[in-house]
């Protein structure tokens, strides 16, 4: 069997560390091992519901990276530019 796999993945051009490594993320992921000829929707769970936690810490993230509109009618290049040399002012 390890010859007939190693020579398929020979053909799809991948290695047999990138197929164990396609098993732990399958494995991390789904926290269950693949089944042979399983078919797709075949034993199909409900979505994956986010914890709480999962939902404050996305909404953290966004709210982090939201930069909203500009505070004036500067060019945004122009605003990018003071905002670098005020960042790497503290460099120097």
């Amino acid at each position: 069997m390890k010859e007939q796999v190693t020579s398929l993945l020979r053909e799809m051009g991948s290695t047999l560390s990138q197929l164990v490594n396609a098993a732990y993320e399958y494995v991390l992921a789904e926290r269950k091992l693949p089944r042979a000829g399983a078919r797709l929707g075949e034993g199909a769970v409900a979505p994956r519901q986010l914890t709480q936690e999962q939902i404050h810490r996305i909404a953290s993230a966004l709210e982090a990276m939201h930069v909203g509109p500009a505070e004036d009618d500067r060019a945004l290049d122009e605003q990018l530019r003071e905002a670098r040399d005020e960042r790497y002012a503290a460099f120097a």
